[in-house]
């Protein structure tokens, strides 16, 4: 039969029955109306009759275990990773003429990865159940064609590095990317060039790596780039000056001041960059983005491993990796190797210390070393060495794609070893000067030349045509004139003979030139300076200079007469003796405060001294009493130039008058010994400040940023730990600030404040802001302008914009908003309690009530008003309402004795009462659930109505706890977290740690939830109700996550009241290493 679909492209399907349907003439078939069609009953083209002839046999051959769609990879953070859904396609079996089936894959967990290691990860067939593998061997399961290769990760503890390979859709592509990978798993084929940058960093160019048929790009780095964070946003790094770009995304960020690390998941722009979590919280660490991970084997590890270090940014020039017991000193001048490295995904490199204190040959030939780490070895490829001297910045790079790193045998006699050896080295001269002579060198008739001497003799010899350019010191020398390039020390010999010395300057390392000559003139120095001028004598002076070249004197040899230049200055350690002649065309400058001593005493100058006057005439002697006289200055008076207000004292202080005029002032006194010192401030404080008219303190008037104040305050002592903004009370129990919380009357009521200096804890220094204004964005609620503020009950220490409504909450307003974010702190002596004035419906106050309170307290009569009304009977009607006989509505009258007692009722809806003395214990007794209900104006008992008290929803906050039944339970914050980010946990961790609440609970069935974070440490919490267990929830997880919530239902409560809730820490997982518990909140609600 044959069967024709819709574009009329004929099949047999029925091929193997051909002969005996194809001719019956019968109608076609058509394939629209077909469903379940197979692949076998599909024909394909043939030369005459083939084997295979069927889409099934195509696909067969030539179909290729594939990965067709989904797999995605996520890293779990347990040393497992996640395989997304998937599609995929692979034979049923490992024959290669296995029918291949298309099939999909629900997505699960990898089995443990080995540590350390490169995983490989196969989807197996498995029979029509497909199940994930693993192996540390790609050969495992690479030419199974029942299974797929889905992923490669390395792991390093908790934290893996993964990828997802290339779909590839034929089995021939797999094969060769096998091929590739088994004969070099990554290698570079372009970029990923290494240079040196700044002081030992280095920068390495984007490239391409390939791994099998897998074409990955890399990323560039330039280690030297770092920078300091300029404020906090949650997940965010942001830096002014941080220069970011798109090619950041996917590295890790370091912060070096937390030493915590980051991924950069996105770019914003060049000053802002997204990250997977919030790694700067203080907004001001320092932080690197490009860095690698260096390497180095210890063997004194038990066992011997390799030890990691993240965050390096510069090469080591100190250390290199003696494989024995780690990292090890350089010898003086010797050179270091360095191995880099770049991860397959291009977002790492990797950087593996050489193993040998090389000298420069030895560095230059050492080759990779034959052990590296797992990650190195199965994850990475090789694209930089770098020689370092010790100590030095230079490098030499070479890479491996121009440069054989082979080891080879050495061909420099320097680089042997056992140098040292004197017995086979006896002709061996070491060219670092290490080995001295034994015996005397003779060099024949040699010369030697560029010879640089530091230190030694030369005996007896002498020196032909030298041209000395260092220190040459004479002992015994015969030398012909020679030029000098440098310096010539005689120590302590002689330069002598009867040659000539000449030189363009002479200078002496000690305090004396000595004549040795004995030419009559024993003791004195003769200089006989002879200068020139085209060969003619044309002077003979001797020129004294500083060292600065500036000229002090000179002696003029043709005028026999030494001079003091008039650029000079000369001091003198005695007197001038002028032999009886006058010091002529001399101006005499006298210093300050020195003083010309005429013929005074030798020492001392006592007060008969005599002293220079200036005159008409001349100096006049005078003595100090006549000049005493002359400036009207009394003897003793201190008239120096730091006392100078002292000398007019007496004449304008204490004169009864202003001392100093305010108002001819133009700005403030910077130094109190402009207004008497101290004597001034002391007044200021006794007498206090006042202010004229129109004039007063001036506070600013907007403030300019976050944590920001301006007002009164005043410096205290903190009693826990603050921070800016938080509402405080001053504790009257040791006078120390703590945080205010309306719930607590205690912290509610007296002097309050707002913490503007944060404080570490119980004794540490603080200062509270008393009245003025503050900001404080990251504590204050959003403000409305002119909106009062109030005591918040739920947290302690914080503020909020509506009125605590918790029976005997405190209601008390302590500012008003200037703007949304700016408070005006006024805190309020006028204090409520709700839930003392009710509407009378429900037990929380009323806007009505509260503010009804002044209106009753003027109608009210005063007690004593009241008493002397019930003590005379006067006025009782207006009292109490009462009448003398029973009236509609008048439940009181008064007796023949005018007492006043019950009345029966007048009218319907009077009270319900009996006779005129009906009592509470006289109304029928009522038992648990039931009511009094009125019927004929009789209490009777009777069901409730179809409603039980109770809330629908509790959220109770777990820090306003009732009790703490055990351990030390501590309040913090987080961004991370809900619920304002509070979070409250045991820092005690034990188990059986407990907290304790208060709630009513109406009848009914109940609905409980836990919100809390899971974590490592996490232990196992049970609820309680009145002392029965009503849900456990497990806190644990390999890795923190926030915000979880946990529920349990059909909770029965039998009957209403006031229960006792506790929360209790009652064991722990298997895996978990505590008893911990953090917690955001408990929320309850009724559900029948």
């Amino acid at each position: 039969m044959k069967v024709i679909n819709n574009a009329g492209i004929i099949i047999d399907w029925l091929f193997k029955h051909k002969t005996t349907h194809e001719t019956a003439g019968v109608d076609k078939i058509n394939l629209a109306s077909l469903t379940g069609l197979k692949a076998e009953f599909v024909e394909v083209e043939e030369l005459g009759t083939a084997t295979y002839d069927d889409v099934q046999d195509y696909i067969n051959f030539f179909g290729d275990r594939t990965l067709l769609s989904g797999g995605a990879i996520t890293d779990n953070g347990d040393g497992t990773v996640a395989i997304a859904s998937l599609t995929a396609w692979s034979a049923i079996s490992d024959s290669e003429t296995a029918v291949g089936k298309f099939f999909d894959f629900a997505g699960g967990n990898t089995p443990s990865l080995t540590d350390m290691t490169t995983n490989y990860i196969y989807l197996d067939y498995n029979g029509g159940t497909p199940q994930l593998v693993v192996s540390t061997s790609i050969l495992t399961h690479g030419f199974k064609l029942d299974h797929l290769h889905v992923g490669t990760a390395f792991r390093d503890g908790t934290e893996t590095h993964f990828h997802k390979p290339t779909n590839f859709e034929l089995d021939l592509g797999a094969t060769v990317d096998m091929h590739h990978q088994e004969e070099d798993l990554v290698h570079r084929v372009d970029g990923l060039i290494t240079t040196e940058t700044g002081t030992r960093n280095l920068a390495i160019t984007a490239g391409v790596l390939y791994e099998g048929l897998n074409r990955h790009t890399s990323l560039p780095f330039d280690t030297s780039r770092s920078g300091t964070a300029d404020f906090n946003e949650v997940n965010k790094l942001h830096d002014a000056g941080g220069d970011f770009s798109v090619k950041d995304v996917g590295k890790s960020v370091h912060n070096t001041t937390d030493d915590t690390y980051g991924t950069i998941t996105a770019f914003v722009d060049s000053t802002e960059l997204t990250l997977a979590g919030d790694t700067f919280p203080d907004g001001d660490e320092n932080y690197t983005i490009d860095f690698w991970t260096y390497h180095y084997y210890d063997g004194d590890l038990g066992p011997a491993a390799w030890v990691e270090v993240h965050g390096a940014t510069q090469i080591d020039n100190a250390q290199y990796n003696d494989v024995a017991t780690g990292l090890a000193n350089f010898t003086a001048n010797r050179y270091g190797v360095s191995w880099v490295f770049m991860e397959i995904d291009g977002l790492h490199f990797h950087v593996v210390y050489g193993q040998g204190d090389y000298k420069v040959n030895q560095a230059e030939e050492a080759g990779v070393p034959s052990s590296l780490p797992n990650i190195v070895t199965n994850y990475c490829a090789l694209i930089a060495k770098i020689i370092l001297q010790q100590g030095q910045t230079t490098m030499t790079i070479t890479y491996p794609w121009t440069t054989v790193f082979t080891s080879s045998l050495a061909t420099d006699h320097g680089s042997l070893g056992g140098l040292g050896d004197v017995a086979d080295h006896d002709y061996a001269l070491l060219h670092n000067g290490t080995r001295a002579l034994s015996g005397a060198w003779d060099m024949g008739s040699q010369a030697v030349t560029n010879l640089n001497m530091d230190s030694g003799t030369i005996d007896g010899a002498t020196i032909t045509s030298p041209a000395l350019n260092g220190t040459v010191t004479t002992s015994g020398l015969t030398m012909p004139p020679f030029t000098l390039g440098g310096t010539v020390t005689a120590g302590t010999n002689d330069i002598t003979g009867v040659g000539t010395l000449k030189t363009a300057r002479l200078t002496l390392t000690s305090d004396q030139l000595e004549e040795h000559a004995t030419n009559g003139n024993a003791g004195t120095i003769a200089l006989n300076f002879n200068g020139y001028n085209g060969g003619t004598t044309r002077f003979r002076d001797v020129d004294i200079y500083n060292g600065k070249q500036t000229r002090y004197g000179l002696f003029d040899g043709s005028a026999s007469r030494f001079t003091v230049d008039n650029f000079g200055a000369t001091t003198l350690q005695g007197t001038i003796n002028a032999n009886g002649n006058a010091i002529t065309n001399h101006a005499q400058a006298i210093t300050d405060n020195a003083i010309v001593t005429v013929d005074g005493p030798a020492a001392g100058a006592p007060a008969s001294g005599e002293y220079a006057k200036w005159t008409a005439s001349g100096i006049e002697g005078r003595s100090k009493a006549e000049h005493l006289s002359d400036l009207n200055v009394a003897d003793g008076a201190d008239v120096t130039g730091s006392n100078a207000p002292q000398a007019h004292k007496t004449s304008h202080q204490n004169t009864g008058g202003d001392e100093i005029s305010v108002a001819a002032l133009s700005g403030l006194l910077a130094d109190d010994q402009h207004v008497l010192g101290a004597e001034a401030v002391t007044a200021v404080e006794a007498a206090g400040v006042t202010f004229d008219e129109n004039t007063g303190i001036t506070i600013d008037s907007a403030l300019s940023a976050d944590g920001k104040y301006d007002g009164i305050t005043e410096d205290g002592i903190a009693g826990t730990s603050l921070f800016f903004g938080l509402l405080v009370y001053l504790a009257v129990a040791d006078g120390r600030w703590e945080r205010a919380q309306a719930n607590d009357e205690a912290t509610a009521f007296g002097k309050l404040g707002i913490c503007v200096l944060a404080a570490a804890g119980n004794g540490s220094a603080t200062k509270v802001l008393l009245l003025g204004k503050v900001r404080a964005d990251n504590t204050f609620p959003t403000l409305t302008v002119g909106a009062p503020v109030f005591i918040s009950a739920a947290v302690s220490g914080l503020i909020v914009t509506t009125a605590p409504n918790g029976a005997g909450d405190i209601i008390r307003i302590v500012g008003y908003g200037n703007t949304a974010d700016e408070l005006f702190f006024c805190p309020d002596n006028s204090i409520l309690q709700a839930g003392i004035i009710t509407d009378g419906v429900t037990v929380a106050p009323t806007h009505d009530a509260v503010f009804d309170v002044k209106a009753t307290a003027d109608a009210a009569q005063t007690a004593g008003e009241v008493d002397a009304d019930i003590t005379t009977h006067n006025n009782v009607a207006n009292a109490h309402g009462a009448v003398s006989t029973a009236t509609a509505s008048k439940i009181v009258v008064r007796d023949a004795s005018a007492r006043a007692k019950f009345a029966a009722p007048g009218a319907a809806g009077d009270a319900m009462i009996k006779g005129t003395a009906q009592t509470i214990t006289e109304l029928p007794a009522l038992t648990t659930g039931k009511i009094w209900l009125g019927v004929g104006n009789r209490p009777v008992i009777s069901d409730l109505p179809g409603i039980a008290p109770g809330e629908g929803h509790i959220n109770i906050f777990p820090w306003n706890y009732n009790t703490i039944g055990q351990g030390t339970w501590v309040l913090s914050t987080t961004v991370s977290t809900a619920l304002w980010q509070f979070f409250w946990y045991t820092s005690t961790s034990n188990d059986g740690d407990e907290l304790d609440y208060k709630v009513y609970l109406a009848a009914g069935t109940y609905t409980i939830r836990l919100i809390a974070q899971k974590q490592s440490a996490g232990g196992i919490v049970d609820i309680d109700i009145d002392a029965v267990e009503i849900a456990s929830f497990d806190l644990y997880n390999g890795s923190s996550l926030y915000n979880q919530m946990f529920t349990d239902t059909g909770n029965v409560i039998a009957a209403s009241g006031l229960k006792s809730l506790t929360l209790r820490l009652d064991g722990k997982n298997g895996s978990s290493s505590s008893y911990g518990a953090i917690i955001n909140g408990i929320t309850l609600w009724r559900t029948a």
